[in-house]
């Protein structure tokens, strides 16, 4: 089995469509790229004589989350037809604000998961 040390989470290419013009690429999360992400949306609050404690920005961790998840896209269009650059800010708008792209990322990332979970059952046979 070979592996790119340089990329060890490649993205996979998911279609909206059978026309293959507009797709996502994808990639799930791992270990490390999951604790940063906490380690980044998270602040500890120390206050004499007390534990410290935790504070977890939610909105600041799904926006990590999602800008890391997507890595590219293409065929992405607004309602006057010109291309929707693969940005962070329009990540977070499209996650945030559209339904059907949301919809489409989450069932691709289940699509992911069962495919990474597959090779996994498919390994422990041989």
């Amino acid at each position: 089995m070979k592996f790119d040390l340089d990329n060890l989470n490649p993205s996979e290419r998911f279609y909206f469509d059978d026309d293959e013009k507009a797709w996502i690429e994808i990639r799930m999360c791992a270990a490390e790229d999951h604790a940063r992400i906490e380690k980044e949306s998270t602040k500890v609050i120390n206050k004499p004589g007390r534990a410290a404690t935790k504070v977890v920005d939610e909105k600041k961790k799904q926006k990590l989350l999602w800008d890391f998840i997507i890595t590219n896209w293409g065929g992405i269009e607004d309602a006057k037809g010109e291309s929707i650059d693969c940005t962070t800010e329009n990540k977070n708008r499209l996650m945030g604000g559209s339904i059907r792209f949301a919809s489409f990322v989450s069932d691709s990332m289940g699509e992911l998961a069962e495919r990474h979970m597959q090779f996994g059952e498919d390994l422990e046979k041989n």
